[in-house]
């Protein structure tokens, strides 16, 4: 059985930025219901009663889970299912000779991209990076084991997108 991480990352905070924000993203996790207070000082808090609309029902016991929104080594990739960045538009992955740009965004500008189908120009990060992978800081882990974790990462990344002002992105791990 292979494990699965889902990520939501800030792709445009500034580095003297990132440990406060990372702080603001777990207090409103807690105040709008997503996660609950760990009980260690220094561990994950657990998903909130926001998150329980994706229990999976097949799940007899309570499921297990973690999120925090921590600042990590700036590369946050899909690992075993990487593929490049999609299309916004049309859904087409960009160009195999375009993809070598995206280890460019480590320690550089973040790379725009044009679709080969329809012309959309976008930043990598702006596309459709699921299974791809996005360089940024602060980001918040989601382990959520007996959850559709795809659907909840992607309800969240849209609450995320509206209570904070910045560009995020999601990614999903896989193991």
């Amino acid at each position: 059985m292979s494990e699965h991480t889902e990520l939501i990352v800030a792709l445009d905070i500034a580095e003297r930025d990132q440990r406060r924000m990372a702080a603001d993203v777990n207090d409103w996790l807690r105040a709008s219901g997503w996660s609950v207070r760990s009980a260690s000082a220094n561990g994950p808090d657990a998903l909130g009663a926001h998150a329980d609309s994706f229990r999976e029902s097949t799940w007899s016991s309570a499921p297990s889970s973690a999120i925090l929104c921590s600042v990590e080594d700036s590369m946050w990739d899909a690992v075993s299912d990487m593929e490049g960045p999609r299309c916004w538009q049309c859904d087409s992955e960009i160009a195999d000779e375009d993809i070598s740009h995206l280890g460019d965004w480590m320690s550089g500008p973040e790379p725009v991209f044009t679709c080969g189908q329809c012309g959309a120009v976008a930043l990598a990060g702006d596309m459709n990076v699921a299974s791809s992978v996005v360089f940024g800081n602060p980001g918040i882990t989601i382990e959520c084991f007996g959850y559709d974790g795809i659907a909840l990462a992607r309800r969240l990344l849209t609450e995320v997108r509206g209570s904070f002002a910045n560009r995020w992105a999601y990614v999903h791990r896989q193991r």
